[in-house]
């Protein structure tokens, strides 16, 4: 059988119809899987007679919700091509992602209305226009009413398999976003990955908090779907209430990078939240230091360091509940379905405890870079999906994610990897978080510089935090250099951008 990721929608809604498949939380609506996949039938009956048609491109510019997982499988079922975008980017960088795309049809938030209106003044592929909610501008089309007047059965599918599902676009922290594509079938093997490693169970309560833009949100939102699970969503996070909807809503797991953990951690109300349904969490996006994973444990909340990447459809590693505190600072072995290796420069495996590049290959893995066919050949190399990660690998075949390539430090000739600096510094009680990057150093070459925010309340200076790495860290990995800071730079998929905070603290230095 031809499989559309579309059937997974209209087959659970078939087996469990009545089961509640989304909690909005901010606005106060959930819906049924009947529901859910009976609005999808309408979005992909709408786009067809907006004359969207097999191939073409819809972009999203929207926040979590009903309108945002029905069009992607309205789009999915229609054989259109979904292009999730980043509504935290201007309108330049919208305008180039959605000429990179050829996109001909955007499907926006209201909230989201000033951009675009910008976008809607310069000569775009973009031809049709759907706004959700109140306060449409003149410009665009009443999504709402188009939805109501379309029928719901179930429409003819018009893509499978191989064929093209969406372009996700990378942060574009180095040069230009590269549109990340994926297929039907790559989605499918996604979801069913993710579903016999990772822990998430028929009726779990998945709590959403990450934007659905960003892989890390949607792979799990499928699998959870699929699985018959109910999203728990929501549309911005905070830290106070994300322990109310645990607290309410009885969620069982989701997933929060490790800033979010931190934050989580600092709030008033954990203390006195009921956390007795939630089992674990799975925390991706950057290595999660290990005084976090044991602080959580006392809780009696699992940490599960997750890794991936857009290019993977999501799953590379994931340590389960029955390692995550015996390998704390792991992100574990390979997922069911995935192959993953920790290789030298010339593509041979390195030993226990030896540094090297992360390469993954499994069906889930990504098509191509969407028109560029040479970042496509130097990713893919021989089979494999080469991440730019460098990592260890234990005897137990444990990945530990050191840090990026580009961000790891020579210091003397001495390899310093930011995340062990980080993950060192962030266990002082006084520290919110830590970031570390490389600074021009005369002497060295480069040295390590922290650039830290305190907890509130907390008073640190740099001569102490020194004095307590010291007794964690040898003497070439200490940081030359701490700056102290309100708050980091990150990218909305959480990851602390390396790049603006190198351009603050150029340095050089002190010897």
């Amino acid at each position: 059988m031809h499989h559309n990721l579309g059937r997974i929608l209209s087959s659970r809604a078939r087996v469990s119809g009545s089961l509640e498949a989304l909690v909005e939380v901010e606005r106060g609506r959930r819906f049924s899987y009947a529901e859910l996949n009976a609005r999808s039938n309408r979005a992909a009956h709408l786009l067809r007679e907006q004359g969207v048609r097999a191939g073409d491109r819809v972009a999203l510019l929207m926040g979590n919700g009903v309108e945002y997982l029905e069009s992607y499988f309205g789009t999915a079922k229609l054989g259109a091509v979904t292009v999730p975008l980043n509504w935290r980017l201007v309108p330049d960088e919208l305008e180039f992602i959605l000429r990179d795309s050829g996109a001909s049809t955007l499907i926006f938030d209201a909230e989201f209305a000033a951009t675009a209106e910008a976008l809607s003044g310069r000569d775009l592929p973009v031809r049709r226009w759907l706004c959700v909610g109140d306060d449409r501008p003149g410009f665009a089309s009443d999504y709402a009413a188009l939805l109501e007047a379309a029928p719901e059965l179930e429409p003819k599918l018009g893509a499978a398999d191989e064929d093209l599902l969406f372009l996700m676009y990378t942060s574009g922290t180095t040069g230009r976003p590269k549109g990340v594509v994926h297929t039907h079938d790559s989605m499918l093997w996604s979801s069913l990955t993710v579903l016999t490693t990772a822990e998430i169970r028929r009726r779990d309560r998945y709590l959403q908090m990450l934007p659905l833009f960003h892989i890390g949100a949607l792979t799990p939102s499928i699998a959870t779907l699929h699985i018959g699970g109910t999203l728990v969503m929501l549309r911005r996070f905070d830290p106070d209430a994300v322990f109310e909807v645990i607290e309410r809503e009885q969620v069982t797991t989701g997933l929060a990078v490790p800033a979010m953990l931190q934050f989580m951690w600092a709030s008033g109300r954990r203390a006195s939240a009921d956390l007795s349904t939630l089992r674990s969490l799975l925390s991706g996006a950057a290595p999660v230091p290990v005084s976090l994973i044991r602080q959580y444990a006392e809780i009696g909340v699992e940490i599960q360091q997750v890794y991936g990447l857009t290019e993977s459809g999501g799953p590379a590693c994931l340590v389960g509940s029955e390692d995550a505190l015996r390998k704390a600072g792991s992100t574990g072995p390979a997922f069911m379905h995935t192959e993953v290796r920790v290789v030298d420069e010339g593509g041979s495996d390195v030993g226990p405890g030896e540094v090297g590049e992360v390469i993954i290959r499994g069906r889930h893995v990504m098509k191509e870079y969407w028109n560029r066919p040479e970042a496509t050949a130097e990713t893919l190399r021989g089979g494999w999906l080469h991440s730019g990660d460098l990592a260890t690998v234990d005897a137990d075949g444990h990945v530990y994610i050191r840090d990026r390539a580009k961000d790891m430090i020579i210091s003397g000739g001495e390899n310093v990897y930011p995340a062990e600096v980080e993950d060192a510094l962030a266990s002082h009680p006084a520290v919110l978080e830590v970031a570390v990057i490389g600074m021009p150093s005369a002497k060295w070459g480069e040295s390590a510089a922290a650039v830290v925010v305190r907890l509130p309340g907390q008073e640190l200076e740099a001569a102490e935090l020194l004095a307590y790495a010291r007794e964690k860290l040898a003497a070439f990995k200490l940081p030359r250099v701490v700056e102290f800071v309100d708050a980091l730079p990150r990218n909305p998929t959480g990851k602390i951008l390396k790049r603006e905070l190198r351009e603050r603290f150029p340095g050089p230095a002190p010897e």
